[in-house]
């Protein structure tokens, strides 16, 4: 039996998710005090999944904005952390749907430097399969710097944050997609750490594999921005290219079963 000494709050915001969400919630319900999911709109069995799972609090984001089909990222994860704080956690979890933590993090959190306020964790892109991860870097004909290695350089999420009940946490709410996991006013110090990292499954889905994830992607920002929708899906066309592909293998113990 897996024994965590601090109460971890995970939070996930959702939508259309049955074909992952369990294995995440399963794999968080081992040591997760209470996993609050936040769902967008899902017409699949996302909710039916969610509910059948004893740690878990379901709500419905309220749309505030007109086009009801517009994520409205800030917003959903403020909800979160406001019913992640009724359980006054010592830690959050921040997730999306398809990033699940290695089972290390246990540990991690059981010896965790009590000075660091957030941990941003690295994040292991899989693909082809779930044994493999991308390694590879470049740049993209529009000279966009990608770099898939999680241990070098490549992207981390402010994943793990110390939580305070006197601080007014809030997130940045005018913006319709790529809000940060973390508040926009989380105390520092920040650190990070490779004992423990978040393995991201959304890479091997079909709707990536697909580009149907990017085009949406693309939709919004170019509505938003007022960015060129072709120029948009070509961008995330670029940063998904296989042409440099490297691939590692996933080590034991990263994933649960």
């Amino acid at each position: 039996m897996i024994k965590i000494n601090k109460k971890v709050v995970a939070g996930i915001p959702c939508k259309d998710e049955e074909l992952i969400i369990a294995k995440n919630l399963k794999a968080l319900s081992t040591f997760c005090h209470k996993i609050i999911i936040v769902d967008d709109g899902s017409t699949d069995k996302t909710e039916e999944i969610c509910k059948s799972f004893p740690k878990v609090e379901f709500y419905k984001r309220v749309k505030t904005n007109k086009n009801n089909n517009l994520r409205e990222d800030g917003i959903q994860r403020q909800m979160i952390l406001t019913h992640m704080a009724k359980h006054n956690p010592d830690y959050c979890l921040f997730l999306d749907a398809d990033e699940i933590p290695s089972p290390d993090i246990v540990q991690f959190i059981n010896t965790i430097n009590p000075k660091i306020n957030l941990w941003k964790l690295p994040w292991i892109h899989l693909w082809k399969d779930d044994q493999h991860y991308r390694i590879d870097k470049y740049k993209t004909p529009t000279n966009i710097n990608v770099n898939w290695h999680p241990f070098k350089g490549g992207q981390r999420k402010g994943n793990l944050m110390k939580f305070d009940k006197n601080i007014n946490y809030q997130y940045v709410k005018n913006k319709p997609c790529s809000v940060p996991m973390e508040p926009k006013n989380v105390p520092l110090p920040h650190s990070t750490t490779e004992k423990t990292r978040i393995v991201h499954w959304g890479k091997i889905s079909e709707v990536y594999k697909s580009g149907e994830h990017d085009k949406i992607y693309a939709e919004v920002r170019a509505k938003f921005y007022k960015m060129n929708l072709n120029q948009r899906i070509q961008h995330h066309t670029d940063c998904r290219s296989e042409k440099t592909l490297k691939l590692a293998k996933v080590e034991k113990g990263w994933h649960w079963d």
